[in-house]
């Protein structure tokens, strides 16, 4: 068995996984800043995912699991994105890869939810939700193709 070796994922297969891991960063940071854009409709008010969060209690848009939910989205995104552009600075493309696995699906759920609620979705939920999508899928790419060059018997 080949041992682990400090390679890079930017080094893996040349430029291509460059411009994946790049493409999947952009495509976090949006999905973060879509945190500011619409995400709900409630009566002539456009709420960002924050705005639901600050309202929530004060109208009772978001109750119970689904405020947990969206709480935690929040946290988890902003998170996550701000670990993958550390990473990167510090050259760790492999950790920032892995931090660009989570927004996708965790917006997405988030997106679910306040779609169960009576609040009308906005455009904001489909850009993050779409935009962490991508991010999520480059980097399965990229750890895939770095899983089969790690392997020996291939």
């Amino acid at each position: 068995m080949i041992a682990p070796t400090a390679v890079s994922v930017a080094q893996m297969s040349g430029p291509r996984w460059r411009v994946l891991l790049g493409t999947a960063l952009v495509s976090g940071l949006l999905s973060a800043l879509s945190l500011l854009a619409p995400w709900a409709r409630s009566g002539r008010v456009d709420r960002s995912l924050f705005g639901l969060i600050a309202s929530a209690s004060a109208l009772d848009l978001l109750s119970g699991f689904a405020e947990v939910v969206a709480v935690v989205a929040v946290v988890a995104v902003a998170a996550l994105v701000s670990v993958a552009l550390v990473a990167t600075a510090w050259s760790r493309h492999r950790i920032a890869a892995v931090a660009l696995l989570g927004p996708g699906p965790i917006l997405l759920v988030a997106a679910v939810v306040v779609a169960r609620t009576p609040l009308a979705l906005r455009w904001g939920a489909v850009a993050g939700s779409t935009m962490g999508m991508v991010g999520s899928i480059c980097v399965i790419m990229i750890l895939l193709s770095d899983a089969k060059r790690r392997d020996p018997h291939s």
